[in-house]
This record gives C-alpha cells, structure tokens and sequence, in this order.
C-alpha cells in the first residue's frame, strides 16, 4: 500500500507500506532510480523484527547513501513527523 496515488506523485516524499517483501519490490520496480519521488521509509508488517533496521544502501541506489528506514506500523506517524511527508 503506498500513501499516494501513481497520477499524484510529483516531487513528493512517500511511505510505502506493505507486508512480506511486496514493500521492497514495489520500490525496486516504481520507485528506486525516480528523481520525482523520495521514499522517506518503509513500515514493517510482516517480516520479524524488521523494524528499526534499515533497507540497505546496496538495494536502495545511489540516491539514498543512508539506506531507507524501515518502522513499525504502529508507531510510522510518530516517527516521521520530523520528515514532513507530502502524501
């Protein structure tokens, strides 16, 4: 599930959310070399004790050096209110 529509992404910052890889694919095939989109995090769902790690920087590309954070659902909105999300 992604907080945005794919005719409403335009210089936006996006969290995607989804369950048991299909997040990290999704990325991969839509979002990873698009200069119009920043992903800002994933949330964890499925996978055990995924949250509170990082989406490794040898998968996530060249724009994000620092890997991509991945947080538990529950808690997404609390930890990303510093990062000011558009959708």
């Amino acid at each position: 599930m992604l907080w945005c529509s794919f005719s409403d992404v335009m210089n936006r910052r996006i969290v995607i959310m989804g369950a048991a890889g299909r997040d990290f694919h999704n990325f991969n095939v839509l979002f990873r070399d698009r200069d119009d989109v920043e992903v800002a995090a994933f949330t964890a769902a499925q996978i055990p004790d995924i949250e509170g790690r990082c989406y490794p920087p040898e998968l996530a590309g060249s724009r994000y050096p620092e890997g991509i954070p991945i947080y538990r659902r529950k808690t997404c909105r609390s930890c990303l209110l510093p990062v000011a999300l558009t959708r």
